[in-house]
């Protein structure tokens, strides 16, 4: 649970309520340190599934790069940071709010030749398979894109000729990468897919120049349904190769019909100077790469020879699984890499994930040397897929540290590998780092054969001053931790597992509030359908009592008639945290297709529907799949700040649009009464020097980060000395009304 006391004037109250939609929000940057080392670039989400394109964002001159992760399908955008020979890039969020919504597949690449990449992705049509474009443009210096529409063919996707001069889409399958490259070496360039019965590639030439629209049209035709003579059947890594120039190959498993081929990635590239372009194949079923020798010409593909494990020359890709590969300049030498990564957006290797073979040769004929496996997960935080963050001060400290429940790494014979990761925030209350402390706390990887896609919360459920802890996770229960340190200590837990014999369903995502402000704890439960539970607590606030049957009575399991399923989604994965706002509940929830749901209406409606205020809050906000969200102001601004997990399994931090206060943006917080804290940051004692002091009785409260009441009581006078010794370290607030006219200041104490 984080609860945020908040107190503001009775109109902002009112302004709060209806004005926080269809707001961009800031991403932010703090620094966080593993194994020693400080992180280039923590803050990208993580990374599972990379496709590999190269763009200049900044119309810098240089080509920065782009990753379309499949998992969840998010773009993300890192600039070039422009050194010759070393893969260096920083992450730049911003430009990736330049991208649409896309889907399955993306590949950037300038077929217009006006220096600006352009999009290639999937169709998002329903009902059909085939190819989007999207022209890229300069505006301000950034890349941005537009629709390319095909006025011969009614769907926004690219057409083919049919043989009587109609049209019809260019077929390429969701689950396939095609090849967007100039194959016959004519300028412009061509596509090659698997055809729609899979087995044979398709290659389609571009006859835009010939068809006298210049480079800046796309028109195809289709060439041949036999790219190359192979023919790919499934059944193993190698395929089966043509006899001779010009013919198909048409081996047992062709003339039986097999048509188990369910998914490719194409490659092509010239790799021995040649002229004509080889092949590089992934195949679904399995997690090696092939290379396709052509022995023919840019005009007649012929493949001769192959690597089934390739590069058999060096470390050949073993990527679990669906690989695919990929030929950028990574390192910033003038000459193309090569790149592999898995394909599949779901069970992958979600660590060691791209592959990266520097090119030692040259662009025209390449000799790839092995560097690593993990070329972008090494310098950003990726706890593998699935993460559920919380904010709490487990050594209390008064700083907010992080600890994030996640759902596996990538473990061989479906076996799973979660984990709790405590983060420690080793920086300041006002600019806080943070470094990872312990990478299974609490050892919970001791229950990965039977729980996974932990999801944690914290909040005092006995009464006794400490916090104590409740994880989710996949099969609907709950694990208990009572925190035996007793207040004002380092968290020390003992585990119960299946707490009170709790089950919702699946993958239970809990918060801990006291949501009928009864003074004892409940329990508010998302779960995988996309609903709520909230289970009241009908114990005392020393000794919890919760009815098991989430919906038996008093329980309800439609809470507030909540439901962050999408429309002709039966999944929604809903995970809730609820924030005080001056006496009025907020619910953001995440969602699973990564959307943040907003309801208010909550106080006195129990029993009724919650309003729901926004179905996307924080409109540039695109995680990806199964967002999982927390908020406190972690910075001290008076801001609350948004911290997200996704499947992706890594972590996003943005600034919101909230003041603590609730107010939204910029509002003036300092209308009631004028006052002075001296000193600040405060040792021992802080004094509270009234400004213009008027005899009337002023009403003090200070609160903590979590809105818990550390002092308050009424003054009249022009000087208050308040000791500080108890509180602890941390940023606090002081609130002084008079009457409905309030101020609120920031407090360090140190």
């Amino acid at each position: 649970m984080i609860s945020i006391r908040v107190f503001i004037f009775t109109v902002l109250l009112v302004l709060v309520c209806g004005s926080l939609a269809g707001q961009d929000l800031t991403p932010h940057n703090f620094d966080f340190t593993v194994n020693n080392t400080v992180i280039k670039n923590p803050l990208t989400g993580g990374i599972n599934t990379p496709q590999v394109s190269k763009a200049d964002f900044n119309n810098d001159g240089l080509l920065d790069l782009y990753i379309f992760d499949r998992s969840g399908n998010v773009s993300i955008v890192y600039l070039n940071d422009g050194i010759a020979n070393q893969a260096e890039y920083t992450y730049a969020p911003r430009y990736a709010e330049n991208f649409p919504d896309l889907v399955d597949w993306v590949l950037l690449r300038d077929f217009n030749q006006d220096g600006a990449m352009d999009i290639f992705t999937a169709a998002r049509t329903p009902g059909i398979s085939g190819a989007e474009v999207l022209r890229g443009y300069y505006e301000d210096d950034e890349l941005k894109f537009a629709p390319f529409y095909f006025p011969q063919f009614q769907f926004n996707v690219i057409p083919f000729r049919l043989g009587n001069g109609s049209f019809t889409n260019l077929y390429v399958s969701s689950q396939d990468l095609p090849a967007i490259d100039d194959i016959d070496g004519d300028g412009d360039l061509d596509i090659i897919s698997f055809g729609v019965n899979g087995g044979y590639m398709e290659y389609f030439t571009n006859q835009s120049v010939e068809d006298g629209f210049g480079v800046d049209s796309l028109s195809f035709d289709r060439e041949t349904d036999c790219f190359g003579g192979v023919f790919e059947d499934g059944l193993s890594t190698c395929v089966c190769l043509p006899i001779e120039a010009g013919a198909c190959c048409t081996g047992l498993t062709d003339l039986q019909g097999d048509t188990r081929h369910a998914g490719s990635t194409i490659l092509t590239f010239d790799n021995d100077g040649d002229g004509d372009k080889e092949v590089v194949l992934g195949d679904i079923s399995f997690d090696a790469l092939t290379m396709l020798e052509n022995g023919g010409s840019p005009d007649m593909a012929t493949m001769v020879d192959q690597d089934c494990n390739y590069p058999s020359t060096d470390v050949p890709v073993d990527l679990p699984s669906f690989p695919a590969a990929f030929f950028v300049d990574i390192n910033n030498d003038g000459k193309r890499d090569l790149l592999a990564a898995p394909n599949s957006p779901r069970r992958v290797e979600d660590f060691f994930n791209l592959w990266y073979y520097r090119n030692d040769g040259t662009d025209a004929a390449p000799s790839f040397n092995f560097q690593r496996r993990d070329l972008l997960t090494h310098n950003t935080i990726d706890m593998g897929s699935g993460s559920s963050p919380v904010f709490v001060d487990f050594d209390q400290d008064g700083l907010e540290d992080i600890i994030v429940g996640t759902n596996t790494f990538y473990q061989p014979f479906n076996e799973r590998d979660p984990r709790l990761f405590l983060y420690r925030n080793t920086g300041t209350a006002t600019n806080p780092a943070f470094t990872l402390f312990d990478e299974d706390y609490l050892d919970f990887s001791q229950f990965a054969s039977n729980a996974w896609g932990f999801a944690p919360t914290f909040g005092d459920l006995d009464g006794d001053g400490d916090l104590d802890m409740v994880v989710g996770y996949q099969d609907g229960s709950l694990f208990y931790g009572e925190n035996t340190a007793g207040a004002g200590n380092t968290f020390q837990f003992t585990i119960t597992p299946n707490y009170l014999g709790i089950d919702v369903g699946q993958n239970s995502t809990p918060t801990l509030v006291d949501i009928n402000r009864d003074g004892a704890l409940d329990l508010v439960i998302g779960e995988r359908n996309g609903n709520l539970n909230y289970l009241p607590n009908i114990g005392t606030p020393t000794n919890p009592i919760f009815q098991p049957v989430h919906d038996a009575a008093p329980n309800n399991p439609f809470f507030g008639e909540v439901d962050v399923a999408a429309f002709g989604f039966d999944i929604g994965m809903s995970a809730p945290i609820f924030i005080d706002f001056g006496g009025s509940y907020t619910l953001f929830a995440g969602s699973n297709l990564g959307n943040i749901y907003r309801y208010d209406d909550i106080d006195n409606n129990l029993d009724g529907a919650f309003n729901l205020v926004d179905d996307t809050y924080g409109d540039n906000v695109r995680v990806g799949e199964e967002s999982r969200i927390n908020m406190t102001d972690i910075d001290g601004d008076g801001v609350l700040d948004l911290l997200l997990g996704n499947f992706r399994g890594g972590l996003n931090f943005y600034q919101t649009d909230l003041n603590i206060d609730g107010t939204v943006g910029n509002e003036d917080l300092s209308e009631g009464p004028a006052f002075q804290m001296v000193p600040n940051p405060a040792n021992d004692y802080v004094e509270l020097r009234m400004e213009a002091f008027t005899g009337e009785l002023y009403e003090i409260e200070l609160f903590d980060l979590l809105g818990r009441t550390v002092f308050q009581r009424s003054f009249n006078g022009e000087r208050l000395r308040i000791n500080t010794n108890d509180f602890g370290a941390g940023i606090y607030f002081c609130k002084i009304s008079l009457g409905n006219k309030i101020t609120v200041k920031k407090l360090i104490v140190n």
